[in-house]
Parts: structure tokens; C-alpha cells; sequence
């Protein structure tokens, strides 16, 4: 009975091992598609190369005087798709397993109430005179707050 007790707590170790070396690195390698994209194809990808995944940029700037081009894509991006294996990620995920698990034993409907909120972000591509891609940055949009509807105007 004893060597029973001993082999179960080795695999219970053993797999509590697995399972937090596997949290611990996601992070390491976990970021945007776009960001890898661009992170892997500074100086190699060309104009073309980003048209052909992203489609036609938002905002092109090509200015007389200097041989850079400026391409500016916008998105709306989840928090979770920004940041897959963040706490607040693991959060909703143990929320939605949670309402689930009452559901199954009749005490929920299985539905969470949270919204997740959308971030605007904006793409900004800078390519030389060779149309490759030299520098990128990812930004948060500039927007502008609308006015206050329910403030009477004199």
C-alpha cells in the first residue's frame, strides 16, 4: 500500500512540474501576430510583402523631399488578443470555466457577463526609397473624445 501512496504524490509532483514550467514560459513567446510579422521582417520584408497580408494601408505619407514612405494601418484590437497569456486573460478564462462548471451542476447558465474591451492601435511602417521595410512602431490611436450629447447647448 505504501509504494501505491509513494508512486501517486511522484506523479502528482511530476505533473504539477509540467504544468507550471508551461505557464511560466507562454509568455516568453506569446505577442501579437503583427508584431512578429513585422519584428521578424524589418529590413527583409517589402511594401508589397505587407500588402499582400494586411491589404492597402490606411494612411500612405510619401513625401517629396525624403525617401522614406510612411504606411499607417489601424485596428481594433481585443486586450486579450494583445496580450493572449496575460493575468487578466487567465482571468476570464478561470471566469467562463467557472460558469461552465455551475451550469453543469444546475447552479448557472454557463454565461459570464464581461465585456472585453477593445483597443484602438495604430501600425505606423516606415520603408526606404527600396520599398523595404526599415522601422515599425505600434501605438495607441489618437481619438477624440465626442462631445457631451446630454449637456444642453445655450
Amino acid at each position: 500500500m505504501r509504494v501505491c501512496r509513494v508512486s501517486v504524490a511522484r506523479g502528482l509532483r511530476y505533473w504539477t512540474s509540467v504544468c507550471l514550467l508551461i505557464l511560466i514560459g507562454m509568455p516568453i513567446g506569446c505577442s501579437h501576430w503583427r508584431d512578429d510579422f513585422f519584428d521578424d521582417g524589418v529590413d527583409e520584408i517589402t511594401q508589397e510583402d505587407v500588402r499582400k497580408k494586411l491589404g492597402k494601408p490606411h494612411i500612405v505619407k510619401d513625401p517629396f523631399l525624403s525617401e522614406e514612405t510612411t504606411w499607417i494601418y489601424r485596428y481594433g484590437v481585443s486586450e486579450s488578443e494583445m496580450n493572449p497569456v496575460g493575468v487578466k486573460t487567465l482571468g476570464q478564462g478561470i471566469n467562463v470555466l467557472a460558469a461552465t462548471a455551475a451550469s453543469l451542476i444546475g447552479k448557472g447558465s454557463g454565461e459570464t457577463n464581461q465585456r472585453e474591451r477593445v483597443l484602438c492601435v495604430r501600425y505606423v511602417l516606415v520603408f526606404d526609397e527600396s520599398k523595404v521595410l526599415r522601422q515599425w512602431t505600434r501605438e495607441p490611436c489618437q481619438t477624440r473624445r465626442p462631445n457631451n450629447l446630454l449637456e444642453a447647448k445655450p
